[in-house]
């Protein structure tokens, strides 16, 4: 009996959600013939597709091929430098500015050699990694021979700076350690 009472409550409350199902879509505008109830709606059949193995198929999803993306970025940005595929500069540990310690030449220009190729598609022409290195020469000796070194370079208005082998001559030369090397042997014979 129980049992019965149940499968009435539930045909009671169908019944009463199918009336209320029906006076909803009338009072929208729609006809109950053109809605259809959960009993009345098709059901949905599982269906085998033949797709081409992958060695064949010329996009990972057949069915929707790949849509191009097209973004729109301000000129000059570092998004638009990715974009259309120019190098950006890797900011790593930069040399230490070089003010004229002879001693220290050798580890700055290794540094700015280090520095230059790791960010080789950037400073791709000698005027650029001359003008790199020059823009570490900031205090002291090391100012002073810029100034100098660019006053010879300089034809009017114009400013030729030559090869980078030159320019890395010139400044060796500058500072080379000669007088370093016999300070220290004098003080060690003076000993």
């Amino acid at each position: 009996m129980e049992i019965d009472k149940e499968d009435d409550e539930e045909e009671s409350e169908r019944s009463t959600s199918k009336e209320e199902f029906q006076e909803v879509q009338e009072a929208l505008g729609q006809s109950v013939a053109e809605s259809l109830t959960e009993e009345q709606s098709p059901k949905i059949e599982l269906i085998n597709i033949d797709l081409p193995s992958p060695s064949t198929a010329t996009h990972l999803n057949p069915i929707f091929p790949p849509t191009p993306i097209t973004m729109t970025t301000p000129a000059g940005t570092a998004a638009a430098a990715a974009l259309t595929g120019s190098p950006k500069e890797l900011r790593v540990n930069t040399p230490t500015p070089f003010e004229g310690d002879r001693s220290k030449l050798r580890t700055f220009l290794l540094n700015c050699k280090l520095y230059l190729v790791i960010n080789r598609e950037i400073y791709n022409h000698d005027d650029k990694k001359i003008t790199f290195v020059l823009s570490y020469l900031t205090e002291g000796d090391a100012s002073m021979w810029k100034n100098q070194w660019l006053q010879l370079k300089r034809t009017g208005a114009t400013i030729t700076l030559g090869t980078y082998a030159a320019f890395y001559a010139d400044l060796t030369d500058a500072f080379k350690e000669e007088e370093q090397v016999q300070n220290t042997l004098y003080k060690i014979h003076n000993l």
